[in-house]
């Protein structure tokens, strides 16, 4: 039998299977590998038997409506106003799309803005999975080097002045960015988004380390800085839970409804408990504890590192020493 050719949409053929998951795949079936090239949090970081019993009760209490679909707009944006608040994000609940994690906020804010001849500006280097969502949209991307302060404005100025049309956004994970660990400083903060109010180019602010510091003074978040120029995007991945899958997206009103809509054809809604697990965990004042956890484990765990780097890599070898992230 002949075998079927298939043809491919030119969104599909720009599509790579990312090294990352390949790394993961692989080190998965090996015993005590400790890798180096994915953002997973200490095991031990992770809160299973409060986690455990939240789900015993919530599932006490809701029954089967906490197993049913849900809201596609997420059920939890009261709960994040509150939280975000604590950030001075000041936002309110129809401004507010609960995603499938982070990633897929990236991914909905990449589709609901931008067709194939569009043009995105991205920090580089860059996380590789959303540097993959970029290039399945969009067929030109203008990458800005990075220094010791995070995305090189100027840079960034020079070169969105001489393209021909404004791009549609300004990618960048400004605090422990993944992969170089650096943090944008306050400086930059504002230049970036005082020259993005400027020209009038959204920031897609990506910030899934951003409440994961472990020493210096906390820096105020773009979103903070800029409004609703910017697009805020997080998760509970590296704070709670990778497989929760929980994380949200805060944007002006007119494109979070777009971006509710584009996600009812991806995945319908998040799962209901997971948010609802979440939401418990924000409300009962487990987050403290939690993120105090992960500061003194993560702590040890850098500290072991940057240790080894010293006594065992030659002079020549740089690195950045960062204050937070995973």
């Amino acid at each position: 039998m002949k075998e079927m050719e298939i043809s491919f949409s030119e969104m599909a053929r720009r599509a790579r299977q990312t090294e990352i998951i390949k790394i993961l795949a692989r080190s998965s079936k090996i015993p005590d590998f400790i890798s180096f090239a994915i953002g997973i949090p200490a095991p031990e970081t992770v809160p299973v038997e409060t986690l455990k019993k939240i789900a015993d009760e919530i599932l006490e209490r809701e029954g089967l409506r906490a197993l049913q679909y849900s809201d596609t707009k997420g059920n939890i944006q009261k709960t994040l106003v509150d939280f975000l608040a604590k950030d001075n994000i000041r936002t309110q609940e129809d401004e507010i799309v609960v995603t499938t994690g982070a990633i897929q906020g990236t991914f909905l804010a990449t589709l609901a803005l931008c067709d194939p001849e569009d043009i995105i500006v991205s920090e580089f280097p860059v996380y590789p999975i959303n540097l993959q969502t970029f290039r399945m949209h969009v067929r030109k991307i203008i990458p800005v080097s990075m220094d010791e302060e995070g995305m090189i404005v100027d840079e960034l100025v020079e070169k969105v002045n001489s393209l021909d049309k404004k791009p549609k956004f300004i990618y960048t994970i400004p605090d422990f960015q993944n992969p170089s660990g650096i943090t944008m400083s306050l400086e930059r903060r504002k230049k970036l988004v005082e020259f993005a109010l400027e020209k009038g180019i959204f920031i897609l602010e990506d910030t899934p380390y951003r409440y994961m510091r472990y020493e210096g003074e906390r820096l105020p978040s773009l979103k903070e800085l800029g409004g609703d120029i910017v697009i805020h995007v997080n998760s509970f991945s590296k704070t709670i839970s990778t497989g929760l899958r929980v994380g949200y997206v805060v944007a002006p009103r007119e494109l979070a409804e777009k971006m509710v809509s584009i996600k009812q054809w991806a995945d319908f809604s998040t799962p209901l408990l997971n948010q609802l697990m979440i939401s418990y965990f924000l409300e009962k004042g487990l987050w403290e504890e939690q993120m105090e956890r992960i500061r003194k484990i993560h702590t040890s765990r850098l500290r072991a590192v940057l240790k080894a780097l010293k006594e065992h890599f030659p002079e020549e070898v740089t690195w950045t020493e960062p204050k937070g992230g995973t």
